[in-house]
């Protein structure tokens, strides 16, 4: 009996090299992550408007996101939300589940996370709020950036 399930362990752990080994790119190419289609608006960033490659309306998603940071930004620095100006908004994909603000001594899933990047500026100066797909901006004072290709602006 105990040589049947050695032998299914073997098999399983056979099974899950070859579907592993399907998953990796072939010698010489690269892994892209998938993202889906790229839609984008350019917003003000002081420097005059640039017109809008597609023009997407902002979901209630965004919206409510851009609340949140703006009023949590407001509160940090004693402002009202008027004062802060919107200088982007975008999907991403983060390269980790830090969803891009690493803290020391954390650990961190190392898989792709989709999520938000928010920028904002108050008296000449940015920043920056990160997302997940299920979760309220935060500030991320140390940022670091997602994944090279994987932006959709709003």
């Amino acid at each position: 009996m105990e040589k049947i399930y050695k032998a299914a362990i073997a098999s399983l752990i056979v099974a899950a090299v070859v579907i592993l080994a399907g998953c990796t790119p072939a010698a010489g190419q690269t892994a892209v992550p998938t993202v889906g289609p790229v839609e984008s608006i350019t917003t003000p960033t002081g420097q005059g408007i640039t017109e809008p490659a597609i023009p997407v309306p902002m979901d209630s998603v965004i919206e409510a996101l851009i609340e949140k940071a703006k009023s949590d930004l407001a509160e940090r620095l004693s402002i009202t939300v008027d004062e802060i100006d919107l200088l982007e908004v975008s999907t991403v994909t983060w390269p980790d589940s830090s969803l891009g603000c690493p803290q020391d001594g954390m650990a961190y899933a190392q898989v792709l996370t989709p999520g938000y990047l928010l920028r904002m500026s108050y008296d000449a100066k940015e920043y920056t709020y990160h997302a997940g797909q299920d979760s309220d901006p935060f500030y991320c004072e140390n940022p670091s950036q997602p994944l090279p290709g994987s932006s959709s602006s709003y």
